[in-house]
């Protein structure tokens, strides 16, 4: 074999190298991305989830049981929170006599446009004279998608 045909086979040699370099740090790339959007997801997920909760237990311990007996069944009452860039609506809807059921849904926004969490919790409206409503013992708590 000649120089000039040793020559060509080790630049041939040399650019597959660089081909198969190449191929792989791109698909190491990719992966990277690829979990870096799952994991900012993830956490608007967790955002959501956590704005959704707080947003229960500030209505549970602001929301009178008074407030709660002026209205009449099936009827409700919502409001809106946004804080740190979390929407939250929270409606909460006298059930009957002494039951109440309170929603928040909050949306994060997220790589895929918004996270999503909606969670829901049921409460007693607390005798004449209590102050808030108390979330009543056991599976109160219900993650609703």
């Amino acid at each position: 074999m000649s120089t000039h045909q040793r020559r060509g086979v080790a630049l041939l040699l040399a650019l597959l190298a660089l081909v198969l370099i190449g191929a792989l740090v791109s698909a190491t790339l990719l992966r990277v991305q690829s979990d870096a959007r799952l994991a900012r997801d993830a956490m608007a997920r967790t955002r959501a989830e956590a704005a959704a909760e707080r947003m229960v237990r500030v209505t549970l311990a602001t929301t009178t049981s008074a407030t709660m007996r002026a209205l009449p069944i099936g009827a409700g009452t919502t409001y809106t929170d946004l804080t740190n860039g979390v929407t939250t609506v929270v409606t909460v809807v006298r059930t009957d006599s002494v039951l109440a059921w309170i929603d928040a849904t909050a949306s994060a926004p997220s790589v895929r446009g918004s996270a999503r969490a909606r969670l829901g919790a049921s409460a007693s409206i607390a005798p004449m004279g209590s102050a808030s409503l108390q979330l009543l013992p056991g599976d109160a708590w219900v993650q609703v998608y």
